[in-house]
């Protein structure tokens, strides 16, 4: 035992991180249906969410969406948005 630790110390940092990094993933797995219901009850229940599209969108984000539109949609995000500034 005592040769095969001899091998085995360099390797011991690598091997702590991955048990860190699988024992965190194993809690992030457990407590996302308990996120997903919380999405759920604030977000429909509780009328936590007023309207399911933005009142304003960024020249950015116009720009990002409107990308990948053909020419009808298009002329329906403008007819939707008006592009403010500052």
């Amino acid at each position: 035992m005592i040769k095969l630790a001899r091998y085995l110390k360099p390797f011991i940092p690598g091997l702590i991180i991955a048990i860190v990094l699988l024992f965190a993933q194993a809690v992030f797995d457990l407590n996302l249906p308990n996120y997903m219901s919380n999405i759920v009850n604030v977000g429909i229940q509780q009328n936590g969410i007023a309207e399911s599209t933005p009142a304003a969108i960024s020249p950015a984000g116009y720009t990002f969406v409107s990308t990948f539109m053909s020419a009808d949609e298009q002329a329906l995000l403008d007819a939707s948005y008006s592009q403010k500034r500052g």
